[in-house]
């Protein structure tokens, strides 16, 4: 809490959760990767194969089967070389 702002984190919320850039990205032509967590009953990878997927043509989806929402706490390792895989590819 010392170092933040709560102007900076409002700004940050409001645009995480009230832009809408999918129109500018789709078709994106670049390799992407979203990552899902098996167990996020919110972010599933059926959302993801819906929306972002739809957006990306090259893009690839990774299911973690241990994780829910916060992969990098619940499956570190795993996360790491999923990303690390698909950086390599």
């Amino acid at each position: 809490m010392e170092r933040s702002d709560p102007r900076a984190f409002r700004a940050w919320f409001d645009s995480w959760a009230g832009e809408d850039f999918h129109a500018e990205i789709k078709g994106a032509d670049v390799p992407a990767l979203a990552v899902t967590g098996a167990l996020d009953p919110a972010l599933s990878a059926d959302l993801m194969r819906r929306t972002w997927l739809s957006w990306f043509p090259r893009g690839a989806l990774a299911d973690l089967p241990g994780a829910g929402h916060y992969a990098m706490d619940e499956t570190p390792l795993q996360l790491i070389r999923t990303v690390e895989d698909f950086l390599r590819a």
